[in-house]
């Protein structure tokens, strides 16, 4: 959710932390983006940490990987008056590592299945 809509660190975390305040019971949901990063990691998703431009420019891989600055809006990788910290950072999860993880839930792979094992497929639309 955090990558999908463009949220900054401290604004998923102050999600995170009025979706603690309203869930009032006992929930080991994390209050603040670094303990659903260690989440992340504990699950043993495999993730790729890419640089981007400030702007969306580009993304700083492969044939961009050594540039420094934006070739489109010349706007440096990295936040200024830092030492080198990334402007934007793009976390990428590929696809097989979601899937495995996806499946690894008996339950949750019945349900991931259902289209080609239990669906009625006479080319008529049910409801």
């Amino acid at each position: 959710m955090k990558a999908e809509n463009g949220r900054s660190d401290k604004s998923f975390t102050a999600l995170l932390s009025l979706l603690k305040y309203i869930f009032l019971e006992a929930n080991e949901l994390p209050d603040r983006t670094y303990g659903a990063k260690k989440i992340l990691c504990f699950m043993r998703m495999i993730y790729e940490r890419i640089y981007a431009c400030p702007k969306d420019c580009i993304l700083y891989r492969k044939d961009y990987e050594g540039l420094k600055r934006c070739l489109i809006c010349e706007v440096d990788w990295y936040k200024k008056n830092k030492n080198k910290i990334p402007a934007k950072v793009l976390w990428y999860i590929p696809i097989i590592s979601r899937f495995k993880h996806m499946f690894r839930n008996l339950e949750h792979a019945k349900s991931l299945m259902w289209h080609s094992d239990e669906r009625i497929s006479d080319y008529m639309l049910h409801l």
